[in-house]
């Protein structure tokens, strides 16, 4: 009887066990977490600074070995392809990063902004949509400059009553990216804008998908992007962004809530597509 009621026990405990799996497995499934987790402003800049076009751009912005890119909206179980589309007004750019969910419906993911503001200068930002991260979520490059700050020591361990001496502070700068070889590219005479040929059905030949990989795995691995630039909350490019804004584009399909959690994102499977 003891033996029977072991062997009862086991199993209603194995059950249980396999239950509660299940709905863990279906809640993790049905978890959409935030393409601020999933997707790195920073390391597309960063991919955007060492790449020569667009195109080149582009291929670096769909490669897993970059750790750029782990988002899959449409959640087919592979990470979508992120096509890029410039455009300009004078000498200002922008390039759309977009992923494509048919041949009349897509999404901007971001959008990299540029501006001219000299003879030999230019600033850059990029700017997460905020359908997908929310408002003013903007990463641009980050360099320091030592500010003197001069002081008087108290006491009498000076060089005299009137000695002063300096004390150096860190003050954030507006980077000048005319050096990087892209920038050089787009501005050089009788430049014409790349606009990607690829969409939801056509890829490149090079162009080779892979499954994302867990949020807890590829969040750190966007971290080495950091150092070199920042996130801020203002609009720096603003004659760009202003000609960006009446273009983007933002599919039906993709939907926002705000979970307990932050700003979350829902993908759902219906037609059309809006501008906003």
């Amino acid at each position: 009887m003891n033996t029977s009621k072991l062997l009862l026990g086991m199993m209603v405990f194995t059950t249980l066990n396999a239950a509660t799996a299940s709905a863990q497995s279906r809640r993790s499934s049905d978890r959409y977490v935030s393409p601020n987790e999933q997707f790195s402003l920073e390391g597309a800049l960063d991919m955007f600074k060492r790449s020569s076009t667009p195109e080149a751009f582009e291929q670096m912005l769909n490669s897993p070995d970059n750790d750029v890119n782990n988002l899959d909206l449409d959640r087919n179980g592979v990470t979508d392809y992120i096509r890029v589309v410039e455009s300009m007004e004078g000498e200002d750019h922008v390039f759309v990063l977009q992923v494509p969910f048919s041949h009349d419906d897509a999404q901007d993911i971001a959008v990299i902004e540029l501006e001219r503001t000299g003879r030999e200068s230019a600033m850059i930002q990029i700017v997460g949509d905020q359908e997908l991260f929310g408002d003013d979520n903007i990463a641009e490059p980050y360099e320091e400059e030592r500010q003197h700050n001069y002081y008087r020591p108290q006491g009498g361990n000076g060089y005299g009553p009137d000695a002063y001496f300096p004390e150096y502070a860190p003050d954030r700068i507006v980077v000048n990216v005319w050096s990087w070889p892209i920038v050089v590219r787009v501005y050089a005479p009788h430049y014409r804008p790349w606009v990607s040929p690829w969409g939801w059905n056509r890829r490149p030949v090079w162009y080779r998908p892979w499954r994302p990989v867990p949020v807890q795995v590829f969040y750190p691995r966007r971290s080495h992007y950091r150092p070199q630039y920042v996130i801020v909350h203002q609009h720096r490019t603003v004659r760009s962004h202003r000609y960006y804004t009446p273009m983007r584009t933002r599919s039906a399909r993709v939907t926002t809530y705000h979970g307990h959690n932050g700003h979350k994102v829902r993908v759902v499977r219906t037609p059309g597509r809006r501008r906003g």
